[in-house]
């Protein structure tokens, strides 16, 4: 008998649709959740935290925001559940 264990790996990249954004603009960022490893992820949760002076406006898929933190989790999104190997899964932030 043989098992293989293939493992999973992953990437976020956060990137601003706006490098320069002044006082009272709206900011949005999206976030690529990237499976980079052999096997699949499970039950990926994201968590992203606003700077200061930045307040939530929206997410899409929408996120539980609790002051300045959201989350991300299988819970809203099925998608996060299970990510195979060179699929992603992108969420987009509003601040």
């Amino acid at each position: 008998m043989s098992i293989e264990i293939l493992p999973g790996a992953m990437t976020l990249r956060k990137t601003p649709t706006s490098p320069a954004a002044g006082i009272g603009d709206l900011v949005t960022w999206t976030l690529a959740v990237n499976s980079t490893g052999l096997g699949s992820i499970k039950n990926v949760v994201v968590t992203d935290t606003l700077g200061a002076g930045l307040e939530f406006v929206s997410a899409t898929p929408a996120g539980q925001a609790m002051g300045q933190t959201i989350v991300w989790s299988s819970s809203e999104i099925a998608a996060l559940a299970d990510i195979d190997p060179d699929d992603s899964v992108t969420l987009t932030l509003v601040a």
